[in-house]
């Protein structure tokens, strides 16, 4: 009995990496560059809303009791960093975004540089010290 369910068990394993090894071979699992980040956030937030340090990204919902939470802290948090700019966007009005970007869960915070590009994400509720490590971080590397 024991013999049998290990046998069915490695069938399935090996069915499941060859499928996986047949799908990312056509191309199914492709990790998005972060030119295509970038450009991506260039469509979404004109330069003129990028802070001259960096700025915050947050992916949001209507319905979401995290986001309004982020939402509050991170705008009181850039407050106190000089060339820190916080911006929201409503997941659901930018789904074409969202896929790209793969925004899986609300609230993603995205950390851009002063150019735009990329240099962090956040998945769900944000601690404020894990975000003033991350915008500390960034000041370091631009000076």
């Amino acid at each position: 009995m024991v013999n049998r369910s290990v046998s069915i068990l490695i069938v399935v394993c090996a069915v499941l990496a060859i499928g996986y090894l047949l799908q990312r071979n056509r191309g199914g699992f492709k990790k998005l560059s972060l030119n295509n980040f970038h450009n991506e956030f260039s469509k979404l937030i004109s330069k003129e809303k990028l802070g001259e340090v960096g700025t915050l990204v947050q992916f949001s919902t209507a319905f979401c009791s995290s986001c309004r939470a982020n939402k509050l802290m991170l705008n009181e948090l850039v407050k106190n960093y000089p060339g820190m700019k916080f911006q929201e966007l409503d997941a659901e009005s930018n789904l074409d975004s969202v896929n790209k970007l793969k925004v899986l869960s609300t609230p993603t915070v995205f950390l851009l540089s002063k150019s735009g590009k990329s240099i962090g994400r956040f998945s769900g509720p944000i601690k404020r010290d894990q975000a003033k490590l991350a915008i500390e971080s960034l000041i370091q590397n631009t000076q």
